[in-house]
């Protein structure tokens, strides 16, 4: 059996300043895969309590990070 890992904690938290780097307006610009305004609003809204999908977030972020790295 599995076991749950906070991420959605660690993001709002320990990792936050990770997730900011990651998300950059320039970074998600210069990859040109997602649309900058609707990442920053994403950002914010999960930054402040207002962004409820989690998994729709880390599928973002662990998209753009590949990208960051790779392209």
């Amino acid at each position: 059996m599995g076991f749950g890992v906070p991420l959605e904690k660690w993001f709002k938290n320990e990792l936050k300043e990770l997730v900011v780097d990651v998300l950059d307006p320039v970074k998600v610009k210069n990859a040109g895969v997602f649309n900058v305004e609707v990442i920053a609003h994403m950002l914010d809204d999960f930054q402040n309590g207002r962004f409820h999908h989690f998994q729709r977030f880390y599928t973002v972020f662990v998209m753009q990070q590949w990208l960051n790295r790779w392209m």
